[in-house]
């Protein structure tokens, strides 16, 4: 059997589905045919909760900003042309989506309500409360399914694309995709869609580990195709790993236990109820994404538990459950009660930085084959993914197939494709032995290609992945194709591109860590410190340099109007502070009583608000006590520093970096007191984002304060010891 289709879409994510819209409005002739393997909305896209990151407040947020904040994440390794061109191309997908329906949260004006997650600068995520992929996803099968000649196939498998190889012995670079051979779930059978384009829009792997956030359907299928059609596969080591998802031993991981449940304040225990993040950094639960994930599973091979946990049980149950309801209800329905007991949670896999190479186009390497959403490498993400820019990728992309397709339109090819061969081929026997042979393949991933891998184990997983491969293709070459099969054969692939790209890659990037290239450790951290201190200013240098800068007209880094005003502003505030602040009586004593060497590196510019507002109370500080040596460097000038002192991924200022006279890390303060970010943090609840009205307010908070929260802030801060 042939079906012939003009435009053929694999997958029906936000990705497949834009494009596949769009197409059909433009072409209202042409067929195009969406093939999905469970049901039309069961994608990636579906089970997204963050939002869309884009800029919409050009009052507050910016391009640059956008651009910079993604460009951090991905570890110097983002195409920034491409960066460029989807942060500024993606405004107009949002609204675009939003006209054809889909509805995200408001305030009470009608503005759209913008939230903020880690690495980003600025409040730049729209939203639908914490379900934003399904409301996508509802919103475009909604519209998808209005246009007759769009054709949607839920239950099929793509299980090869076609090329040369399948119709001719000769051999030639220049391949082409012709469309591709598709399982019909429900009967069985095989059969080809004939397509003048293909677009692979399948979403990601995560199922290759087994403990995952991502859904059943993740299992590579768009990748290990491309890659038998020998398209080119880049950046597959770079996986996200999300440090906490909820274990259920049954089932491995699959529900996320968000950040931010740390960031209220949860413990990880191990399972003697012994905490270990101190031991790994010196944030504790707040460290980053990464450096959680490798702690945990540092923890889970020392004692060879499943799991660690998560202990809310100290915490404050109904604001738990004001703030994180879904959790909340979840746990329970999982017998789990927050209030008691403790949270089993392991790292997951959580987001495919690589594969199927594209261009600006979202061409392959294949003529007539595209790609686009989780499925492709765009450059976009580099080494790491900046929260919610996948599903802004993919709009993006999806875009651009559709406005180089409308420009240069493929034609039907008149080459005779063959039907699938299956001769000679049998049912398989029971399905135990693919579900063995699945498992085996996720615990082989896990223990070697994980979260923290090296060379020895790489090695001996691929030694390991060779036999299981020749195991699964004899099991194919010998039974028809059922959906289980297609999946561990597809899942075996994906692997073995992981572990062969993760051997040729010989420096530690972004989401990818190899204990054998481990180079940034305590030695390399003390004399990053070491240099930075020497190089530093004092406060009477800092305040000489400020002082020129206000004269000149001029600011430090990138010279926006916004941020010389901001100079000249705090300027005249630290001056005044300068003079007035003064320290309570019964904090003088214990200042001056620190008794051992201490350094205190600050992070700073001259055109931080908050900088201005602490720097004179440390410098205060410092006089009470000969101990206390008080530095600053500029963050721009020091980016080295300050990404090894990140706050929710941002390089947020000031950063008080508290020393002992060896360089190592005593503790961290900034970039405000925990009453000024508990301020900020319930103005953005109410308010959605930071506003002129804010600022005035925060200086009028400052004001009041008197540095109060600052000194005390920072007392808890230092180690304190009597003489």
């Amino acid at each position: 059997m042939m079906m012939e289709t003009n435009f053929l879409i694999i997958g029906s994510g936000a990705a497949g589905l834009t494009l596949a819209i769009k197409l059909a409005e433009h072409f209202p002739k042409k067929k195009i045919t969406v093939v999905t393997k469970a049901s039309e909305a069961e994608s990636n896209t579906k089970y997204a909760q963050g939002g869309v990151a884009a800029v919409f407040d050009l009052k507050e947020d910016s391009f640059q900003k956008h651009i910079e904040d993604t460009l951090i994440a991905g570890d110097g390794l983002c195409d920034k042309t491409v960066v460029e061109m989807v942060i500024k191309e993606g405004p107009q997908r949002l609204k675009e989506l939003m006209e054809w329906g889909a509805k995200f949260d408001t305030d009470d004006d009608g503005e759209l309500t913008l939230g903020r997650e880690g690495g980003h600068s600025e409040f730049r995520v729209i939203h639908h409360k914490d379900t934003t992929g399904n409301e996508i996803e509802r919103t475009l099968l909604e519209r998808a399914n209005q246009l007759p000649n769009i054709t949607l196939l839920p239950h099929h498998f793509a299980i090869d694309l076609i090329t040369e190889h399948h119709f001719s012995e000769e051999r030639t670079e220049n391949l082409s995709c012709y469309g591709a051979y598709v399982l019909d779930q429900i009967s069985g059978n095989i059969f080809t869609i004939k397509a003048a384009c293909t677009t692979l829009a399948s979403g990601g792997m995560g199922q290759v580990y087994g403990h995952t956030t991502n859904p059943s359907v993740a299992t590579g299928d768009g990748i290990a195709m491309a890659y038998r059609a020998k398209a080119r596969i880049q950046n597959m080591e770079f996986i996200q790993f999300h440090p906490t998802a909820l274990y259920d031993g049954k089932h491995g991981a699959s529900f996320l236990i968000s950040e931010a449940v740390r960031g209220f304040g949860a413990f990880l225990r191990d399972k003697k109820g012994e905490r270990f993040m101190m031991e790994y950094d010196h944030r504790g639960e707040l460290a980053s994404r990464d450096i959680v994930s490798r702690a945990i599973d540092s923890e889970m091979k020392k004692s060879g538990d499943d799991c660690v946990f998560l202990d809310c049980t100290h915490l404050e149950i109904e604001d738990f459950k004001k703030h994180f309801p879904n959790i909340y209800e979840t746990c329970m329905q999982r017998n789990i009660n927050v209030a008691k007991d403790w949270i089993p949670v392991v790292p997951a896999a959580h987001y495919l930085c690589g594969g199927v190479v594209v261009d600006v186009d979202g061409k392959t390497s294949l003529k007539n084959l595209f790609a686009c959403g989780e499925c492709s490498y765009t450059g976009l993400h580099g080494a790491n993914r900046l929260a919610s820019n996948s599903l802004l990728e993919a709009l993006v992309y999806a875009d651009r197939i559709f406005q180089y397709l409308c420009k240069h339109q493929p034609s039907q090819t008149t080459k005779t494709i063959p039907d699938w061969d299956d001769e000679g081929t049998v049912f398989i026997q029971g399905a135990e032995i693919l579900q063995q042979k699945t498992e085996e393949l996720q615990r082989l991933m896990r223990s070697n290609a994980g979260v923290v891998r090296n060379n020895s184990n790489l090695r001996k997983a691929a030694a390991q992945l060779e036999k299981l491969y020749f195991e699964t293709e004899a099991l194919y070459q010998r039974h028809r194709l059922n959906t289980a099969l297609s999946q561990l054969r597809n899942m075996v692939n994906v692997a073995h591109l992981i572990i062969q790209q993760s051997l040729e890659r010989t420096e530690n990037r972004g989401g990818f860590y190899n204990k054998d290239f481990d180079k940034f450790n305590l030695n390399t951290m003390r004399n990053l410190l070491k240099t930075s201190v020497e190089k530093a200013m004092d406060y009477s240098e800092y305040n000489l340099l400020f002082k020129q800068l206000v004269e000149e007209g001029r600011t430090t880094g990138e010279e926006t109007d916004e941020k010389i005003n901001y100079t000249k502003l705090n300027w005249s505030r630290s001056k005044r502070l300068d003079k007035t602040a003064e320290i309570a009586e019964e904090s003088l004593e214990a200042f001056k009583n620190i008794s051992q060497k201490q350094t205190w590196l600050v992070i700073s510019e001259p055109w931080c608000g908050d900088a201005a507002q602490t720097l004179p109370f440390l410098n205060k500080i410092a006089q009470l006590s000969e101990n206390i040596d008080l530095k600053i460097v500029l963050r721009d000038e020091n980016p080295e520093l300050m990404d090894q002192f990140l706050t929710n991924g941002s390089r947020s200022i000031p950063m008080v970096i508290i020393l002992d006279a060896d360089f190592n890390v005593i503790n961290t303060f900034g970039p405000r007191s925990q009453a000024a970010t508990k301020l900020v943090a319930d103005y953005k609840e109410h308010h959605g984002k930071i506003d002129d009205a804010f600022k005035e307010m925060l200086q009028m908070w400052y004001n009041n304060d008197k540095g109060i929260s600052i000194v005390d802030d920072i007392l808890d801060s230092i180690a304190v010891s009597a003489d």
